[in-house]
């Protein structure tokens, strides 16, 4: 007999020395994941494997195993009718089950018997996953990542695929979970591995690659469709060098509607497939005035532009519309609002379900980010030394943002109270918080402030900076809206004078919300301000003591 049994580590390295691996558990289990490249021989099947556990909790352990050897020998005779009685003395199978326990060592013994070389992975596929979900962390910190960056259908997946046609290294995430990332993302006609087998998919690519040569991926977020990308690869991409691709709008509709044309084809199929936002955002009305209609007219006309190209339609109906100014909006908080602001969330933190909302609400209004930056928060998005937030997956991409100090003081309590990757977790701490929309809704309704968004809070952060005499560049930096020559995702040490700004925007807000009346508003004028600051800081500077330095610090020269 030649029957070996090997650890799930040392199966890592030699899937590739077996003629087959065999995996002895049902279909359904198989179906969930397997190791990669495995055949499936269920010792039981699914009706067979639900018998046996039935009457093991029934009758008793001991009939359970009479039925379960009955139908294994069965079961295992069929397969080596089928598949064994044509192979070669030195045919070497690997066998595995769940814990690596009777199903696949009842097969291992026969083909033990039979004068095959068996081996026997200790422990089963639950072992293997968690050697391979250790492993995985390992070889993704041996590789060197360039990221393809750019907005939907500007052919980042096309990049790849030529790259690997021209001998280069890809890992395609979306190929390996079968799914193109988006809301309309899912392929027709395939469907998404579980997140266990995407993982096992993911595993199995890395081990092929040499950690010598680049690897490229595409730009991706958490998740691709229903799977997320693991922790350490996404880490990994974050801080890896990008590769932007940018193309004209009409190049973009034109790639967009070849990579879709399946839903021009199907409408139904579209119509189902922007469905599943209504778990998202509710079967709410889309609100929006003439700036809303005027963009979307555009988009369309330019998507009926290609279809008239392409034969789809005879004529484009959005062709001359008269579109309205795209007007900006301009409702904002004033100081009195942002102090009746402060009492609705003070009142509403008397009740516990509302203190995630009410914290998220001080953030937007502290910070000027957008609701979904703040409700879908990492903890590996916040900077606390570097007193920013660096976030990934903005509408403008990767983006870098200041914080002032009441920020990073809120943040530091909120890291005391939650274990979970989110900053406001959801129940489960899975996911990001979800009750947010609900819950503004039953804070703001029927009070002072029922017009006002999360949006508007938003604005009314780039107005009180306005106010303070900050100017619209480094106002624009402050909410994301920069357009700097380099990628936000390299600046490591941000611009000290940005710091400043955020520090007296939040605090200023902070007091607002607090009940306080300023006096004074225009910080960056009021010259006997700047130069008591000015003397602190060049006290601190030259490292003199005491209480206070009399008469203003001359410069050197």
């Amino acid at each position: 007999m030649s029957l070996q049994i090997i650890r799930a580590q040392n199966a890592l390295d030699r899937l590739d020395a077996f003629s087959v691996i065999i995996d002895a558990r049902s279909e359904d289990e198989y179906a969930l994941d397997h190791l990669p490249g495995a055949v499936n021989w269920p010792t039981l099947s699914n009706e067979e494997r639900r018998i046996v556990g039935t009457t093991y909790k029934q009758i008793s352990s001991f009939e359970a195993r009479k039925r379960g050897a009955a139908m294994a020998a069965h079961n295992i005779a069929r397969h080596i009718e089928r598949e064994v009685i044509q192979l070669p003395t030195d045919w070497q199978p690997l066998l595995y089950c769940w814990r690596g326990g009777k199903r696949s060592g009842a097969l291992a013994l026969i083909l033990d018997q039979i004068g095959f070389k068996v081996t026997l992975i200790e422990g089963g596929y639950k072992a293997f996953r968690a050697a391979y979900v250790s492993d995985t962390p390992q070889r993704v910190g041996q590789l060197s990542l360039r990221v393809v960056c750019g907005p939907t259908g500007s052919g980042k997946t096309r990049l790849l695929q030529a790259l690997e046609r021209a001998g280069a290294q890809v890992l395609d995430l979306e190929a390996l979970a079968c799914h193109r990332s988006s809301v309309l993302g899912q392929i027709p006609g395939q469907e998404q591995p579980t997140q266990k087998a995407f993982e096992t998919r993911v595993w199995n690519a890395l081990r092929r690659i040499d950690p010598s040569r680049p690897v490229y991926v595409e730009s991706e977020s958490k998740k691709v469709g229903n799977v997320a990308v693991p922790e350490s690869l996404m880490a990994t991409m974050r801080a890896s060098p990008c590769i932007s691709l940018c193309l004209p709008e009409e190049e973009r509709v034109a790639l967009l509607m070849e990579d879709y044309a399946f839903f021009v084809q199907n409408i139904n199929m579209l119509c189902e497939r922007l469905g599943v936002l209504i778990s998202l955002r509710g079967k709410a009305i889309v609100r929006g005035g003439a700036g809303t209609a005027t963009r979307t007219v555009g988009l369309l006309g330019g998507i009926l532009t290609y279809a008239v190209d392409a034969g789809i339609i005879e004529r484009n109906p959005a062709h001359g519309l008269k579109k309205p100014k795209d007007n900006v909006r301009n409702r904002r908080l004033s100081e009195a609002e942002y102090r009746t602001l402060g009492q609705m969330l003070r009142k509403a933190a008397e009740n516990e379900k509302y203190a995630l909302t009410v914290e998220i609400i001080r953030l937007i209004a502290l910070t000027g980010c957008r609701r979904s930056e703040i409700i879908g928060l990492m903890w590996d998005e916040v900077d606390l030394d570097a007193s920013c937030l660096r976030l990934v997956d903005s509408k403008e991409g990767d983006s870098v943002r200041p914080t002032g100090l009441p920020v990073v003081e809120r943040l530091e309590e909120r890291r005391k109270e939650t274990a979970s990757s989110y900053v406001f977790p959801g129940e489960r701490n899975a996911a990001a918080f979800g009750s947010f929309p609900n819950q503004w809704e039953q804070i703001f309704r029927a009070s002072p402030l029922a017009d006002v968004t999360p949006h508007v809070l938003r604005h009314s952060f780039a107005s009180i900076a306005n106010d303070l005499g900050f100017t619209e560049i480094t106002i624009a930096a402050l909410v994301g809206h920069s357009k700097g020559t380099m990628t936000s995702k390299y600046i490591h040490t941000l611009d000290t004078a940005l710091i400043m700004a955020a520090d007296t925007i939040a605090g200023y807000i902070l007091g607002l919300l607090d009940g306080i009346e300023f006096k004074q508003t225009a910080y960056a004028l009021d010259r006997d301000s700047r130069r008591a600051a000015l003397d602190r800081f060049l006290t601190k500077a030259v490292g003199e003591t005491g209480s206070e330095v009399e008469g203003p610090i001359r410069q050197a020269a």
